[in-house]
């Protein structure tokens, strides 16, 4: 399976977010094979940091809301995710509004929550074009 979504060091030894098309290893994806990359210039970071989810392994709970220090005028696009260069099971969902988002542990295929409880990372960016 291959690693979509990409927090870290590439092959190339770029540290960035990547995110490959289907199929794709985000970690040695060329800049072709990527639908997105932070390096590209049309991105701008809005705002990033990280947060400690909410609930346990049977249930998401009520999630996590993070509200932008400034105010966009537009919904951003959010990542969330964990920073670990090996594939993650942490499963995050973010609900976003152009005040903020909401952060849940995503059910995983067996339909439990492992990202609950843990800390994850998150970037909020605009387009700058």
């Amino acid at each position: 399976m291959a690693r979509r979504v990409l927090f870290g060091a590439n092959s190339a030894g770029r540290v960035g977010i990547y995110v490959s098309k289907p199929g794709v290893d985000a970690y040695t994806a060329p800049e072709s094979q990527l639908l997105f990359s932070d390096q590209r210039r049309h991105f701008m970071i809005l705002q990033s940091g990280s947060i400690q989810l909410t609930g346990s392994l049977t249930n998401p709970g009520s999630g996590v809301r993070v509200n932008f220090t400034q105010r966009p005028g537009q919904k951003p696009f959010v990542l969330c995710g964990d920073f670990n260069p090996r594939p993650s099971t942490t499963p995050v969902r973010a609900v976003v509004d152009s005040t903020g988002f909401t952060a849940f542990p995503a059910a995983d295929w067996q339909g439990q929550y492992p990202a609950a409880g843990k800390f994850v990372q998150y970037f909020a960016f605009l387009k700058s074009e």
